[in-house]
């Protein structure tokens, strides 16, 4: 039986590049039907009657902006009421490259995997990427891969793809990003987890939509994490934590002294 894949593609005030990016998406892969849907995440301009115009299969247009961690739960839920095998998320903003989502999907045709992650990191790709994000990034990340007990390279591309079963049992409860806590979720409930290198293109005038300060978003991204990890492992991490901080305290006095 071919697969249903659906490919997601929240927007906020993306009149201008959304219709590229629907055009680019492949309608078939191996065979596949590809349906595109757009949630409208409350944009004050066109956004919603360009991407109909651009062959968009779905448009929900939400009542006022939300952010992105709820255009993505609401994305997965339209995706899972129209019958998807396969959801496969991508920004609207054209960067990351749409014909690429068979190289994304693949891992999940053939049952290798339940979720595969886009990776800027798997190749020279990182070299586009502002300095300050490509620290972070890597900070963050190594956070995850030890919470995850696997090495994730790039824990917050918004270039990803889910197979049903991932999408089902997936648990969501920020509103301020959904990267890193999707994956722990998942990485928490034994999901098949797999990295493939994708290219971006960065644009030098475009404001992050969800980074407007490094400091702000960095203890928020932390806060999510620890909520993730803490509802899953419980008194395992706070163990962990403590037995961490105890650690640390006592070899700094012990540098001070000796």
């Amino acid at each position: 039986m071919l697969l249903r894949i659906v490919v997601n593609i929240p927007a906020y005030n993306e009149e201008q590049s959304i219709a590229v990016v629907i055009g680019r998406i492949p309608r078939y892969v191996n065979g596949c039907q590809v349906l595109v849907s757009v949630i409208d995440d409350g944009s004050e301009d066109l956004t919603s009657i360009a991407a109909e115009k651009a062959g968009a299969d779905y448009v929900h247009k939400l009542p006022r902006n939300m952010g992105v961690a709820w255009a993505f739960k609401i994305g997965i839920c339209r995706a899972l009421d129209v019958g998807a095998d396969i959801i496969v998320n991508i920004d609207a903003d054209n960067q990351f490259n749409p014909e690429e989502i068979p190289k994304l999907v693949a891992p999940l045709i053939q049952n290798q995997a339940d979720v595969v992650l886009g990776s800027r990191f798997l190749d020279s790709s990182y070299r586009r990427i502002p300095t300050m994000k490509r620290i972070g990034n890597l900070a963050i990340s190594w956070i995850v891969s030890i919470l995850a007990v696997q090495r994730i390279h790039d824990t917050q591309c918004g270039f990803r793809a889910l197979s049903k079963t991932a999408a089902e049992n997936v648990t969501l409860s920020g509103f301020f990003t959904y990267t890193q806590e999707m994956i722990l979720d998942l990485a928490f409930k034994r999901m098949r987890i797999r990295e493939v290198p994708v290219t971006v293109r960065y644009f030098n005038k475009r404001q992050s939509r969800v980074v407007k300060s490094i400091g702000s978003y960095t203890l928020k991204i932390l806060g999510i994490i620890l909520v993730t990890a803490l509802r899953h492992l419980g008194a395992i991490f706070l163990a962990v934590l403590g037995v961490t901080v105890i650690s640390g305290i006592a070899l700094a006095l012990f540098s001070a002294i000796f």
